[in-house]
């Protein structure tokens, strides 16, 4: 506080001699600090003075040797220019900024402010002016840092704009060949990377002829020439477009903005543009737009974006607006890269693969003898794919059980809006996140967005956008203390209503959380009240005994072994978010009892490898006829009995074997399909993931394997059919 307020040291500057990220000191600073002193408050006098003065003095060095540095770097650039006119406005807007002082900004000379000119925030575009003076300084031998502090501009964009744009020996590095197999390559979607060390070219330069490219093109087709000032006038991101998303359908560049939005697809978004891209050839991208925006609109339709109406924050976009904002540009760049990936498959061939499997797998004891014949009926993935895939569908198993899912990163942003970036109090609402955790991700996900200190507005911006775009999920309602309260009003307003002892079913409950807030989830209200129930003191202090009547939750030790079954698939499927395995899995438990049962299953087995299910299904054809104390000793080391058992009760073979299936049950399933895809061809997967699991008690993926033996075997490429009605 010392050094930026009484002498005027900026933030990186201390952050330099603290040993800190110049962030943390800022932060520290808005959250800590500057709380204290609108209060009225004071801070503690300092009592060691001689360090203060020490880092005082060494501060100021910096501040003078950054400034003597620029100066130099100034009078270089300006004597480089050779009277060409290089105005002093374009050489010096950034100085004052770079030499560390924030309250030391650059100034204009008199004759700049006579003649009217203002200083701007936003960084100029190139100009001719700008790149003589680049090309002027490289040949006089000067560092790029120095060339980047003459005109403005950081010194990696000077370096890419020498070296793609302004080089001389760029005029020899293309030939009609080059140029062919650079278009090639770039609509294919070949990473920049690869392109370069085929083509033996810098990336960047590829980078910027591509653009070339899409700029003449687009010239062409709309029988217009660009002339040169607007090339020169084109920003960085224009010159370096990505190989997806420079060129629109019909060949020229669809876009000549200065920044392409951020746009994250989900895993259902991805799958649904491939197989969008399948069906209409991966050309006809209008066709595939018209069709990706109806499918995720149609209220009907289950989809990500599907909301229920509420209060949205100040410029939140909704799911809908975010759908229409997606582009084409969008579409082919996402499509390029699953369709490199091999992990990703699309409906279709996922169901191809799982009637393989049973018509393979289920009465033989070694599956693995028959994935070269079950690759060949599947379509274009290999038996090895084939295999991991089939296991990743049957035991999926959370890939990264400290990655943040979709629940916690919407906790996470609904408590940064209202915190910002105090960590400490939002790791208290994001479960089983340390404060530690949050700042990583925070600071890993805005990795290359604008200072949030030198350009406030522009970091803003880059924030807003980014939770716009996010896949949309349903947050987490966030119990504060006048929540809490407002939920024990609610209670004893429900008692005055319906009686001393009212039947608390959902009915009730549901009632009680349109009360407490709209949009709120019975399930949510039990949880928060078994919760309060036992910390009332740190609420609202003890109720007077038999005031309320709390449902109390099933015991841990009242579980089913069919539901142990489930939260360990749960466990290993979605990691410790218990509301989510709830949702999924366990709708009639709440969190509490759900956190519970796990904690006291001490032989959890949270991870299954690929070998260990292969080697667990092969060790016999049912679940009674394994021994599991000789699988364990010899095949399984560190395995225990039971775990054993529940992932062979939990496997494809388990579950075709004992699941009864009536044919009313049966006639449900192919008549919802059959409804949900007659409004969208290949929705099914929505469907057996959502009503069944709640009306049948039975998991999605048992719903979705006896749909697979009720139609007709899917060869690659072909339409799906049922059998009969009752298969």
């Amino acid at each position: 506080m010392a050094m930026n307020q009484t002498h005027s040291i900026d933030w990186r500057t201390i952050g330099k001699l603290l040993d800190r990220p110049y962030t943390t000191c800022y932060s520290r600073y808005l959250n800590t600090i500057k709380p204290i002193l609108d209060s009225g408050g004071t801070l503690q006098e300092i009592q060691d003075r001689d360090t203060l003065e020490q880092l005082v003095e060494k501060g100021l060095e910096i501040i003078r040797a950054r400034r003597e540095a620029s100066s130099a770097a100034l009078a270089e650039a300006a004597k480089a220019a050779g009277g060409r006119g290089v105005s002093k406005k374009s050489l010096s807007t950034s100085l004052g900024t770079r030499a560390g002082v924030g309250s030391s900004a650059a100034s204009l000379s008199s004759d700049d402010e006579e003649g009217g000119a203002t200083v701007s925030n936003k960084r100029a575009r190139w100009d001719a002016t700008i790149d003589q003076t680049i090309k002027d300084m490289v040949a006089a031998g000067n560092s790029w840092p120095e060339i980047g502090r003459a005109v403005g501009r950081p010194f990696s964009s000077c370096y890419s704009r020498y070296h793609a744009s302004l080089d001389p020996a760029l005029e020899t590095t293309w030939n009609p060949e080059s140029i062919h197999r650079l278009k090639e390559l770039a609509l294919q979607g070949v990473s920049w990377k690869n392109i370069a060390q085929e083509l033996k070219i810098k990336s960047l330069i590829c980078k910027a002829k591509w653009a070339d490219i899409g700029r003449s093109e687009l010239a062409a087709a709309q029988g217009a020439e660009i002339s040169d000032g607007n090339t020169a006038s084109m920003s960085d991101q224009d010159r370096h477009p990505t190989p997806a998303g420079a060129l629109g359908s019909s060949g020229g560049k669809t876009s000549v903005s200065s920044r392409t939005k951020i746009v994250v697809f989900s895993m259902e978004e991805s799958a649904l543009i491939l197989e969008l891209a399948e069906r209409h050839g991966a050309e006809n991208w209008d066709r595939i737009l018209q069709d990706f925006q109806q499918h995720f609109l149609n209220d009907t339709t289950p989809t990500p974006a599907t909301s229920k109406s509420g209060k949205r924050g100040k410029g939140k976009k909704s799911p809908s607006d975010r759908i229409l904002s997606i582009t084409i540009p969008h579409l082919r760049k996402q499509y390029l890269r699953v369709s490199r990936n091999k992990s990703f498959w699309t409906f279709d061939q996922e169901t191809a693969l799982i009637q393989q499997v049973l018509n393979h797998g289920v009465n033989t004891s070694n599956l693995d003898d028959h994935w070269p014949e079950i690759a060949r009926l599947t379509g274009p993935h290999s038996a090895e794919e084939c295999r991991t895939h089939w296991k990743n569908l049957d035991m999926p198993v959370m890939p990264n059980l400290n990655a943040w899912t979709k629940t916690e990163q919407g906790t996470f942003w609904s408590a940064w809006r209202q915190f910002g970036s105090d960590f400490k109090r939002i790791s208290k609402f994001c479960s089983n996140r340390t404060a530690e955790d949050c700042q990583r991700y925070f600071e890993g996900i805005t990795k290359g967005f604008p200072d949030p200190v030198q350009e406030p507005t522009e970091f803003a911006e880059r924030i807003t956008e980014l939770q716009e775009n996010l896949p949309y999920t349903r947050q987490k309602y966030l119990f504060t203390k006048e929540r809490s309260q407002r939920l024990q009003r609610t209670m004893r307003l429900c008692h005055q209503r319906f009686g001393a002892s009212p039947t608390m079913h959902a009915g009730t409950w549901q009632w009680i959380a349109n009360k407490v807030h709209r949009g709120l989830s019975a399930t949510s209200c039990i949880e928060h009240w078994n919760y309060l129930r036992q910390n009332l003191d740190i609420i609202h202090g003890p109720l007077e005994e038999g005031q309320t009547n709390p449902i109390k939750p099933a015991t841990p030790n009242s579980w089913s072994h069919e539901e142990s079954k489930l939260l360990d698939q749960g466990i290993r499927e979605l990691g410790a978010s218990w509301s989510d395995i709830q949702a999924r899995f366990l709708p009639w438990r709440t969190t509490r009892s759900i956190r519970q049962r796990w904690f006291i299953m001490s032989d959890k087995a949270t991870k299954v490898t690929e070998d260990e299910y292969y080697t667990i299904l092969a060790a016999g054809p049912t679940a009674d006829s394994i021994d599991y104390e000789a699988l364990t000793r010899h095949h399984l080391p560190g395995w225990n009995l039971s775990p054993c058992r529940r992932v062979f009760e939990t496997s494809f073979k388990h579950i075709v074997a004992n699941t009864v299936w009536l044919p009313e049950e049966d006639r449900l399933l192919l008549e919802r399909t059959a409804m949900q895809r007659a409004r969208e061809e290949d929705s099914a997967k929505g469907l057996v993931e959502g009503e069944p699991l709640v009306k049948t008690q039975k998991t999605a993926w048992q719903c979705r394997l006896r749909w697979c033996q009720l139609v007709e075997p899917l060869m690659p490429k072909a339409p799906i059919v049922n059998v009969t009605e009752h298969g």
